[in-house]
C-alpha cells in the first residue's frame, strides 16, 4: 500500500512537472521541444518510482504514464493553439475584406461611399494601418486622421515611412521628415529616398525628387546613384547625367548602372560606344548585354549576328531574348520558327510575347487565335494588345 502511494504521488509531481514545461516552453512552433521535455521529465519520474518502490511493475505502470500523458497533452494543446489562431485569423480576413471594399470605392472615384465605409473598418496591425492611413489622405484628403495611422505602422511597414514624411513635408514638416529618415540605417534611409523621389518626380517635383536621390548618393547607395542619373539624362541634363556614368563616386561596375549608360549612348547615337560597353559587359557574364547587342544588329539587318547574340542570352537565361528571337524571325519571314518561340515565351508569361504572337496569327489567317491571344495580354496589362484587339490590327 505505501509502494502504490509513494507511486501516485510522483505521479501527480510528474503531470506537475508537464505542465511546467508546458508554460515554460508555450506555443504551437515549439511542440517538439515540448514533447522532448515531457519525455525527460517523464523518464526521470519513473527511475524515481522503480528506485522508491523498488517494483518493476509499478515501474512498468509509470512507462505507460510516459506514453499517455506525453502524447495526449501536447496534442490537445496543439489542437487549441491551432483553433484559436484559426479564429483570429478568421478575424483579420474579415477586417481586410473591409479594407479591401473601402480601397475599392475610393480607386473607382466613390468617394462618398468610401467615407461611410470606412467607419466601420477595424485595423489589426500595422499594414492596415498603413492602407487605411492612404485611403485617408490620399483619396479623401483627411490628413489629420492618417497621420497617426502611419505613425502606428512605421516600425513594420517601409512604405509608411515614405507616406509619413511625405505628409510632414506638405503640412510644413520637412525637418521633422528628414529627421525620422536620417534616424534610419543607412540602406533603409537610402531605400525610403528612392521611393520618394520616385513620387515626388511622378507629381512633377523634378527637383525635390533630384535632392532625394543625390541623398541616397551620399549613403553610397547604387540603386539611387541609377535614378539620379536617369533622372538628368531624362530631363534633358544630358552633360551632367554622363558625368555620373562615366565618373561615378561608387559602384563603376555595377552591371544595372552601365546598362542605363548604353541606353543613353543608343538615344545619342552613339552606337559604336554602346557596343563597346556592350561587348565589355558580355565578357563579364551580364546576360542582358547578348539581348540588347542581338537588338543592335537585328536593326541593322544583321540576323545572323542578331540571332546568335539572341540565343546566347537565351542560354544564359535572359527570357526576354526569347521574344525579341521571335519577333525578329517574324519580320524576316522565318514563321515557323517565329511561332514556336513566340508560344514558348508567352507561356511563360511575356505579355509582349502574347502581342508578337497575336500579330503572326493574324498575320497567317487565324485571326480567332490572335484575337484571343490579345485578350488574354491585354488582360494581363499590355496596352497595345488591347489596341490591337479592339482594331482588328494585321
Amino acid at each position: 500500500m505505501k509502494d502504490a502511494i509513494v507511486a501516485a504521488l510522483l505521479g501527480a509531481a510528474t503531470l506537475g512537472a508537464c505542465w511546467a514545461t508546458e508554460v515554460a516552453v508555450p506555443g504551437r512552433r515549439t511542440h517538439r521541444v515540448r514533447v522532448a521535455l515531457h519525455y525527460v521529465v517523464l523518464i526521470i519520474c519513473v527511475l524515481i518510482i522503480d528506485v522508491v518502490t523498488d517494483s518493476p511493475l509499478y515501474a512498468l505502470a509509470g512507462v505507460a504514464a510516459v506514453v499517455a500523458v506525453s502524447w495526449i497533452w501536447p496534442r490537445e494543446r496543439s489542437t487549441t493553439l491551432e483553433s484559436s489562431e484559426h479564429e483570429r485569423h478568421g478575424d483579420d480576413v474579415a477586417a481586410n475584406e473591409a479594407l479591401d471594399e473601402v480601397e475599392r470605392l475610393a480607386e473607382a472615384g466613390e468617394l462618398a461611399a468610401a467615407a461611410r465605409r470606412v467607419t466601420e473598418v477595424e485595423v489589426h496591425g500595422p499594414h492596415d494601418a498603413w492602407r487605411l492611413g492612404r485611403v485617408l489622405e490620399l483619396a479623401l484628403e483627411r490628413s489629420t486622421e492618417a497621420e497617426p495611422l502611419y505613425r502606428q505602422a512605421v516600425e513594420a511597414v517601409p512604405e509608411a515611412i515614405v507616406d509619413l514624411t511625405l505628409l510632414l513635408d506638405e503640412t510644413g514638416r520637412a525637418a521633422e521628415a528628414d529627421e525620422i529618415l536620417r534616424a534610419l540605417p543607412g540602406e533603409e534611409e537610402a531605400a525610403c529616398r528612392v521611393k520618394r523621389g520616385r513620387a515626388l518626380r511622378a507629381e512633377g517635383e523634378v527637383e525635390r525628387a533630384l535632392a532625394e536621390y543625390t541623398r541616397g548618393v551620399e549613403l553610397e547607395d547604387p540603386v539611387s546613384l541609377r535614378y539620379l542619373a536617369g533622372t538628368l539624362s531624362h530631363e534633358g541634363a544630358v552633360d551632367e547625367a554622363l558625368r555620373w556614368y562615366t565618373d561615378p563616386p561608387f559602384g563603376a561596375d555595377d552591371p544595372a548602372l552601365r546598362l542605363e549608360y548604353v541606353d543613353l549612348l543608343q538615344d545619342l547615337g552613339e552606337r559604336d560606344a554602346a557596343v563597346t560597353e556592350l561587348t565589355a559587359l558580355r565578357e563579364r557574364g551580364v546576360p542582358d548585354a547578348d539581348r540588347i547587342l542581338g537588338d543592335i544588329f537585328a536593326d541593322e539587318d544583321k540576323i545572323e549576328l542578331a540571332v546568335t547574340h539572341y540565343l546566347a542570352a537565351i542560354d544564359a537565361g535572359d527570357a526576354k531574348a526569347l521574344t525579341n528571337l521571335g519577333v525578329t524571325w517574324r519580320e524576316t519571314g522565318r514563321l515557323v520558327e517565329a511561332e514556336v518561340a513566340l508560344r514558348r515565351s508567352w507561356r511563360d508569361g511575356d505579355v509582349l510575347a502574347g502581342r508578337s504572337l497575336g500579330r503572326l496569327l493574324a498575320q497567317t489567317g487565324r485571326g480567332e487565335e490572335a484575337r484571343g491571344v490579345w485578350h488574354q495580354a491585354a488582360a494581363a496589362g499590355d496596352e497595345p494588345s488591347g489596341e490591337l484587339l479592339a482594331g482588328g490590327d494585321r
